[in-house]
């Protein structure tokens, strides 16, 4: 059995030590915590863009297809994917709404949180948007993006004369 592998790739270590050297450290500090296992170390200039797949590379070279499934789905995927679904493919109802308005030659749509519920970790925003002297909408979420959002959808809705599908 192939001996267990590691990647190490970092950037470098709050301006005190360079990226060849955190890499060094590091390997230094998990190799007494895994004695049999082999470290390669990739230092990065800044960790930036294209990190993730030099190590979804290696990883997928050295421990193939199911291997790199594993680690995206622990490391990479929210827990709550399925539940965040909505979230990850989800209309821009504020940016439809203005390309609506515009359109119509009114002005941009105003946004204001009307009311906020809720402790400080579980607050729940209702956001009024209004357009013009007659148009508007409230929206309710659980931060003032998601009732943005929503009311922005709820407007567009009654501009079409439609019910809302979220809501």
């Amino acid at each position: 059995m192939a001996e267990p592998r590691g990647l190490i790739a970092p950037q470098e270590f709050k301006g005190t030590l360079t990226a060849v050297e955190a890499a060094d450290a590091i390997a230094r500090g998990l190799s007494t915590e895994h004695p049999g296992w082999r470290f390669d170390r990739l230092p990065m200039a800044d960790g930036g863009p294209g990190t993730t797949e030099a190590l979804l590379a290696a990883l997928f070279r050295d421990g193939g297809l199911e291997a790199s499934r594993v680690f995206i789905e622990k490391f990479v995927l929210p827990s709550d994917l399925a539940a965040q679904s909505a979230d990850l493919f989800s209309t821009d109802f504020k940016s439809a709404l203005q390309e609506r308005l515009q359109a119509s030659r009114l002005g941009p749509g105003e946004y204001r949180v009307v009311e906020e519920k809720g402790p400080e970790h579980r607050k729940t925003f209702t956001v009024e948007v209004t357009a013009g002297d007659e148009l508007h909408a409230r929206g309710s979420g659980k931060s003032k993006k998601a009732a943005e959002q929503q009311a922005a959808e709820r407007l567009l809705a009654k501009l079409a004369g439609k019910r809302p599908t979220h809501g």
